[in-house]
């Protein structure tokens, strides 16, 4: 993935408590629990991971419905093989109020890489 700019990578092998639990064992994300969003762009590789596939820059999204936003906890792993700078990073939206995430949205994310290769959490609103 040279030089491969993705903003947006939701839900990297995700784990919550209240609401799903998804390790992507089955080796897909197409049902138990369904993601929908920018399918195409995804794949569950042979370490049973989530993974980009996208061959073009852009934002591409994942999600699935929960109602783990009361007493959830969120718990993921991300592994980016390109370097992070303030225009090249990944952002992982842990709850969001809307589907789209490219409008308006009250939502939480975390963000990783930006000009100090931060991991950091960031309220949208």
């Amino acid at each position: 993935m040279k030089n491969l700019t993705l903003f947006l990578f939701v839900f990297v092998a995700v784990k919550l408590h209240s609401g799903i639990r998804e390790s992507f064992s089955d080796a897909n994300f197409s049902d138990n629990p369904t993601w929908v969003g920018a399918v195409n762009e995804f794949k569950v590789n042979q370490n049973l991971q989530l993974q980009s596939c996208a061959v073009n820059t852009g934002t591409y999204s994942l999600f699935t419905p929960s109602n783990a936003i009361v007493n959830g906890f969120w718990e993921f792993s991300v592994k980016i093989e390109y370097a992070t700078s303030a225009s090249n990073y990944a952002i992982a939206y842990i709850v969001s109020d809307q589907v789209s995430l490219l409008n308006g949205l009250n939502g939480y994310y975390v963000q990783i890489g930006n000009t100090n290769d931060e991991v950091s959490l960031y309220y949208q609103k």
